[in-house]
């Protein structure tokens, strides 16, 4: 493994990839465009972790408003259907963590 793929260690971006994971499969009843950009967000967290760790440091704070744009997507979903409550618990959960975690790295990366 490369320097720079030491991101995929990090339990920020394995936390991120299960969000992915996870949101790719729960069944939402809704719009597919809105399906679509509730997918797109959730795996991209991951991805910009990545980015940053290679190098593009704006990949962190993406990764993160990605995260915030996943937890209220999810948020609305949830008023609008809810799902059940201690799944979507552990997701908003798991996003706040992803969030603060990121907030720590950004903080030690300069900008």
């Amino acid at each position: 493994m490369t320097e720079k793929s030491k991101y995929r260690d990090w339990k920020v971006w394995q936390d991120a990839v299960d969000v992915g994971v996870e949101v790719m499969n729960i069944e939402y009843p809704l719009p597919e465009l809105i399906s679509i950009q509730l997918r797109q967000t959730a795996i991209s967290i991951s991805y910009k972790i990545a980015e940053g760790a290679a190098g593009d440091k704006l990949g962190y704070r993406a990764a993160r408003k990605a995260a915030a744009r996943l937890e209220t997507y999810l948020v609305i979903i949830h008023k609008l259907n809810p799902v059940e409550a201690n799944e979507h618990g552990e997701l908003l959960t798991t996003l706040q963590s992803i969030q603060a975690q990121l907030g720590a790295i950004m903080k030690k990366v300069s900008y």
